[in-house]
């Protein structure tokens, strides 16, 4: 046996050693805890249950195979590199809801956003009225009572910046659905706030969205507080907090939703804003967090600030809490997309003086 052979013979062995010893500890490890899914994943991993009857018995050998595949002892290990010689050897995510843009941006692509941004999905004449009829009635039911109203819509990333989606994606010459509700809003005189003027002339002069994430940074939050304060009047006359650079910190965030769908673990540089630096320094009275994080609701108050707001909002709302705890008395702020029956009960509950609602781009078709 030449010396080139003894040593393919013992990469051979020890390559089948190492196959073997890390077949067999992820074997065991499997039957170790239970690990927590990939942040992809959102569901709970399977656990082992024996059978308790005859039936059980035969269906074992699948539900085994189902715990075996999400418990084994190297799982993500392995998922997360796979994930990562794709991306760099095929350009491919590990998840369809997550599309790669340019200069490494990251897009949403599930909930339809992709077709949004085509403008392959406009809204029918029956959409928009039942759009108008619900935006309407609460304006109406709330004037009765002589509390404000106003529906501001969040643009989403693709559409503050567009020059970043893939150029696969072809875009119709047709009104994008913000842009129908927003002609609709006019000519029904409904108080619906269009946030796309000032976020795009605040483009040239700072990133407003985070790169790995769905949504805005605490800039691109600061800028749309400008029109939507504005819309208040006459019933409040706020004026929004004349904000600098020196009123933010650049920190090192964690993976942002995106990255995390993608199973891209890097971190992100972004804007976040200094409470210090608002008109008032308010109090988080009560909240309450769900499992994941998300701030189901948030009750605050501001010393020597007037009345009271119902703020109605999804997860861009989150950044605007602080801006509109600083500008008003008390606040509750609740995440969610009340039916009108709802609605009408959470301003029986709460008594507010103005009630604003905030909606994403690519949920203004849902219902409610």
């Amino acid at each position: 046996m030449t010396g080139r052979s003894r040593a393919a013979h013992l990469y051979g062995l020890l390559l089948l050693g190492f196959c073997a010893v890390a077949t067999t500890l992820g074997g065991l490890l499997t039957f170790v805890g239970n690990p927590d899914p990939l942040a992809n994943e959102k569901r709970r991993l399977a656990k082992l249950e024996f059978p308790a009857s005859l039936e059980q018995w035969r269906d074992f050998p699948k539900t085994f195979d189902t715990f075996f595949s999400d418990n084994f002892g190297f799982r993500a290990a392995l998922i997360r590199l796979d994930s990562k010689v794709s991306m760099a050897l095929l350009g491919r995510l590990s998840s369809d809801r997550v599309v790669m843009g340019k200069d490494d941006w990251l897009f949403f692509a599930g909930e339809h956003s992709i077709e949004l941004y085509q403008n392959a999905l406009p809204l029918s004449g029956s959409d928009l009225e039942v759009i108008k009829e619900r935006i309407a009635g609460r304006r109406d039911r709330l004037a009765r009572q002589g509390i404000g109203y106003e529906f501001a819509i969040t643009p989403d990333k693709h559409t503050i910046y567009p020059e970043f989606m893939p150029g696969r994606f072809l875009r119709k010459q047709k009104p994008s659905q913000y842009s129908q509700i927003m002609e609709m809003a006019k000519a029904a005189h409904l108080p619906v706030v269009d946030l796309r003027p000032a976020l795009l002339a605040a483009k040239p002069e700072a990133q407003l969205y985070l790169r790995d994430d769905t949504h805005w940074n605490d800039i691109g939050a600061a800028i749309a507080m400008g029109p939507i304060l504005a819309a208040m009047a006459p019933k409040f006359d706020l004026h929004q907090p004349a904000l600098t650079a020196k009123d933010f910190e650049a920190k090192s965030l964690p993976p942002g939703d995106l990255a995390e769908m993608a199973l891209i673990n890097r971190r992100e540089t972004a804007p976040v804003l200094k409470l210090g630096s608002l008109p008032c320094q308010f109090e988080v009275v009560d909240k309450n967090w769900d499992s994941a994080g998300r701030k189901l609701f948030t009750r605050t108050h501001c010393p020597g600030a007037k009345g009271k707001l119902l703020f109605i909002h999804d997860s861009f709302g989150d950044a605007l809490v602080p801006f509109l705890a600083a500008q008003f008395g008390d606040m509750y702020a609740m995440w969610t997309r009340p039916t009108d029956e709802q609605f009408d009960q959470l301003v029986k509950d709460e008594k507010p003086d103005f009630v604003l609602e905030e909606r994403v781009e690519r949920y203004l078709s849902s219902s409610p």
